[in-house]
């Protein structure tokens, strides 16, 4: 679903042996890079370890970050580009859709999962801290101010502190 949008698409490994490296390095504008290794359970601590390293990695005005039980409607690539082109603002907000079953989905709640990398260089995903205390906030993108234990260190962006666009264009996930 995102041929027609992106520029590059970057993968990042966290240690796959199921042979979906080899398919995915098929796809045109997919560069594989290196990231955490993952253990035998799903880790909070490296999901946004790898969101950051991937994030790094693009070299484009605006990085999309997607998991791979994403997608949108190639229908909306032009509403898209015309979001991306007319919005000054640090991110665009997307509606994920979670598919429970085949005729069953819900709504799970808006993400800034297009954030505007050249303009706000200072983006990042990570770790934040709010109140003294600190939170997992790999799908919130944080002011960046320093790295800790691998992770990133900033105060949060969110609705309170920083305008986002909100999209119309809706994201399915099937990660059910």
């Amino acid at each position: 679903s995102f041929a027609n949008l992106c520029d590059e698409v970057i993968v990042v490994d966290g240690g796959s042996t199921d042979g979906s490296l080899e398919e995915i390095s098929k796809i045109p504008k997919v560069k594989i890079i290196q990231g955490e290794k993952w253990g035998y359970d799903f880790d909070w601590t490296i999901m946004p370890k790898n969101l950051q390293i991937g994030y790094e990695a693009c070299s484009g005005d605006w990085a999309f970050h997607f998991d791979v039980d994403y997608i949108f409607h190639e229908d909306n690539v032009s509403k898209l580009k015309i979001l991306i082109e007319k919005t000054d603002l640090p991110a665009i907000e997307f509606s994920k859709v979670n598919f429970v079953l085949v005729n069953e989905n819900f709504k799970k709640n808006y993400y800034p999962l297009l954030l505007h990398k050249s303009r706000y260089p200072n983006l990042a995903y990570g770790v934040g801290y709010k109140n003294g205390e600190k939170k997992s906030t790999f799908l919130t993108p944080v002011s960046k101010k320093d790295n800790h234990d691998g992770l990133i260190v900033g105060d949060f962006l969110d609705n309170q502190t920083a305008r986002y666009e909100r999209s119309d264009v809706e994201v399915y996930c099937y990660d059910f």
